[in-house]
Protein backbone atom coordinates (compact mmCIF):
# COMPACT_ATOMS: atom_id res chain seq x y z
CA UNK A 1 0.00 0.00 0.00
CA UNK A 2 1.32 3.42 -0.98
CA UNK A 3 -0.08 6.64 0.48
CA UNK A 4 -0.70 9.26 -2.23
CA UNK A 5 -2.30 12.01 -0.17
CA UNK A 6 -4.81 12.90 2.53
CA UNK A 7 -7.18 15.55 3.82
CA UNK A 8 -7.91 16.00 7.51
CA UNK A 9 -10.70 18.25 8.82
CA UNK A 10 -11.63 19.01 12.44
CA UNK A 11 -9.35 16.36 13.92
CA UNK A 12 -7.85 17.26 17.31
CA UNK A 13 -5.88 20.51 16.78
CA UNK A 14 -6.13 20.32 12.96
CA UNK A 15 -8.85 22.49 11.44
CA UNK A 16 -8.05 21.67 7.80
CA UNK A 17 -4.99 20.10 6.20
CA UNK A 18 -4.47 18.83 2.65
CA UNK A 19 -1.35 16.90 1.61
CA UNK A 20 -1.14 15.70 -2.00
CA UNK A 21 1.34 14.05 -4.36
CA UNK A 22 3.36 12.20 -1.74
CA UNK A 23 6.40 10.38 -3.17
CA UNK A 24 5.79 6.65 -3.74
CA UNK A 25 9.18 5.66 -2.29
CA UNK A 26 11.48 6.90 0.41
CA UNK A 27 10.81 8.08 3.94
CA UNK A 28 8.27 10.70 4.97
CA UNK A 29 9.33 12.64 8.06
CA UNK A 30 7.06 14.88 10.12
CA UNK A 31 8.86 17.49 12.17
CA UNK A 32 7.94 20.64 14.03
CA UNK A 33 7.48 22.09 17.50
CA UNK A 34 5.37 20.36 20.14
CA UNK A 35 1.64 20.90 19.82
CA UNK A 36 1.59 21.54 16.06
CA UNK A 37 -0.29 18.37 15.09
CA UNK A 38 2.33 15.76 14.11
CA UNK A 39 0.84 13.06 16.32
CA UNK A 40 -2.68 14.14 15.33
CA UNK A 41 -1.85 13.51 11.66
CA UNK A 42 -0.69 9.97 12.44
CA UNK A 43 -3.69 9.32 14.69
CA UNK A 44 -6.07 10.52 11.96
CA UNK A 45 -4.41 8.34 9.31
CA UNK A 46 -4.40 5.30 11.57
CA UNK A 47 -8.04 5.83 12.60
CA UNK A 48 -9.15 6.17 8.99
CA UNK A 49 -7.14 3.25 7.60
CA UNK A 50 -7.11 0.75 10.41
CA UNK A 51 -8.61 1.45 13.79
CA UNK A 52 -12.06 2.98 13.84
CA UNK A 53 -15.32 2.72 11.96
CA UNK A 54 -16.83 6.09 11.09
CA UNK A 55 -19.59 5.38 13.63
CA UNK A 56 -17.07 4.87 16.46
CA UNK A 57 -17.17 7.21 19.44
CA UNK A 58 -13.83 5.81 20.62
CA UNK A 59 -12.00 8.74 19.04
CA UNK A 60 -12.86 11.27 21.73
CA UNK A 61 -9.30 12.66 21.62
CA UNK A 62 -9.66 13.30 17.89
CA UNK A 63 -12.67 15.57 18.27
CA UNK A 64 -11.83 19.28 18.28
CA UNK A 65 -12.16 21.04 21.62
CA UNK A 66 -14.94 23.61 22.08
CA UNK A 67 -16.59 22.63 18.81
CA UNK A 68 -19.43 20.41 17.65
CA UNK A 69 -17.65 19.71 14.33
CA UNK A 70 -17.07 16.04 13.55
CA UNK A 71 -13.67 14.88 12.34
CA UNK A 72 -13.44 13.91 8.67
CA UNK A 73 -10.46 12.12 7.17
CA UNK A 74 -9.99 11.28 3.48
CA UNK A 75 -7.03 9.22 2.30
CA UNK A 76 -5.97 8.38 -1.24
CA UNK A 77 -3.71 5.34 -1.59
CA UNK A 78 -2.57 2.64 -4.03
CA UNK A 79 -3.01 -1.05 -3.29
CA UNK A 80 -3.14 -4.03 -5.61
CA UNK A 81 -2.52 -1.89 -8.70
CA UNK A 82 -5.58 0.30 -8.00
CA UNK A 83 -5.93 3.81 -6.54
CA UNK A 84 -8.46 4.00 -3.70
CA UNK A 85 -10.04 6.80 -1.69
CA UNK A 86 -11.49 6.23 1.77
CA UNK A 87 -13.48 8.98 3.48
CA UNK A 88 -14.70 8.71 7.06
CA UNK A 89 -16.78 11.33 8.88
CA UNK A 90 -16.39 10.12 12.44
CA UNK A 91 -19.34 9.71 14.81
CA UNK A 92 -21.67 9.43 11.81
CA UNK A 93 -22.73 6.82 9.30
CA UNK A 94 -21.03 8.77 6.52
CA UNK A 95 -18.21 6.74 5.04
CA UNK A 96 -17.29 5.92 1.45
CA UNK A 97 -14.74 3.80 -0.36
CA UNK A 98 -14.05 4.65 -4.01
CA UNK A 99 -11.71 3.31 -6.68
CA UNK A 100 -10.22 5.24 -9.58
CA UNK A 101 -11.24 3.98 -13.02
CA UNK A 102 -8.94 3.76 -16.04
CA UNK A 103 -10.57 7.02 -17.22
CA UNK A 104 -9.47 8.72 -13.98
CA UNK A 105 -12.97 9.04 -12.50
CA UNK A 106 -13.95 7.90 -9.01
CA UNK A 107 -16.27 4.87 -8.81
CA UNK A 108 -18.19 4.35 -5.57
CA UNK A 109 -17.41 0.88 -4.22
CA UNK A 110 -19.45 1.17 -1.01
CA UNK A 111 -21.13 3.77 1.20
CA UNK A 112 -21.74 1.28 4.00
CA UNK A 113 -19.51 2.35 6.93
CA UNK A 114 -18.80 -1.20 8.14
CA UNK A 115 -17.97 -2.51 4.67
CA UNK A 116 -15.82 0.54 3.83
CA UNK A 117 -13.91 0.06 7.09
CA UNK A 118 -13.32 -3.67 6.61
CA UNK A 119 -12.33 -3.39 2.95
CA UNK A 120 -9.92 -0.55 3.72
CA UNK A 121 -8.31 -2.58 6.52
CA UNK A 122 -7.84 -5.47 4.10
CA UNK A 123 -6.32 -3.17 1.48
CA UNK A 124 -4.02 -1.64 4.12
CA UNK A 125 -2.77 -5.09 5.12
CA UNK A 126 -5.15 -5.94 7.95
CA UNK A 127 -3.30 -7.04 11.06
CA UNK A 128 -0.24 -8.24 9.10
CA UNK A 129 2.35 -5.50 9.55
CA UNK A 130 4.37 -6.80 6.59
CA UNK A 131 1.52 -5.82 4.26
CA UNK A 132 0.72 -2.41 5.73
CA UNK A 133 1.53 1.15 4.87
CA UNK A 134 5.18 1.03 3.81
CA UNK A 135 5.82 4.78 4.10
CA UNK A 136 4.93 5.38 7.75
CA UNK A 137 6.43 4.05 10.93
CA UNK A 138 3.43 3.43 13.19
CA UNK A 139 5.08 4.52 16.43
CA UNK A 140 3.78 7.04 18.88
CA UNK A 141 6.14 8.97 21.13
CA UNK A 142 5.23 6.82 24.10
CA UNK A 143 6.10 3.58 22.24
CA UNK A 144 9.58 4.60 21.08
CA UNK A 145 12.44 4.10 23.53
CA UNK A 146 16.14 4.46 22.76
CA UNK A 147 18.41 1.73 24.20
Amino acid sequence: MILEGFEIENFSCIKHLVVENLPPTGVIVLHGPNGTGKSSILEALRACLMDNKSTSKALARGFPKNSSDKPRVTITFRAGGTTWKIMKQFNSKESTLKSRTAAGEWKLETADPTEAHERTRQLAGGSDSTLGLAQLLWLTQAEFHLP
